[in-house]
């Protein structure tokens, strides 16, 4: 019986600790969702490219690989604040997918990308 109520009383304090951690997580996560928003947002302004040109058509599973190569680059530059951290990260991959899209458009819709990407 003893034993059982030690058992009880760690579980209780792990439960506890496990709500905290998911409090702190939760709160970070909602930090990031600008960017998750313009990352989005950028992933259709690819996909769209498709009513121009049949041929213009982008995989997500390469966006999300190129997505991770921009937070892995943005991360290099030292943020103070998450403010920060989230221009930081918009600028790099905004950049990485101009340069991806740019790969495979031909020379006459770079400029149009260019546009969908600003606005």
């Amino acid at each position: 019986l003893q034993e059982s109520k030690v058992i009880s009383e760690t579980v209780t304090e792990q439960v506890a600790v496990a709500e905290q951690t998911m409090i702190k997580i939760d709160a970070a996560r909602e930090n990031y969702r600008p960017a998750g928003l313009r990352s989005a947002v950028l992933f259709f302004v690819l996909n769209d490219l498709v009513a121009i040109d049949p041929m213009y058509q982008f995989a997500l599973d390469a966006y999300v690989q190129l997505y991770s190569q921009s937070i892995d680059k943005s991360a290099i530059k030292l943020s103070v604040s998450i403010d920060e951290r989230i221009d930081d990260l918009n600028q790099f991959h905004a950049l990485a997918v101009y340069r991806y899209g740019c790969r495979a458009l031909f020379e006459k819709h770079k400029l149009l990308l260019s546009l969908h990407l600003c606005t």
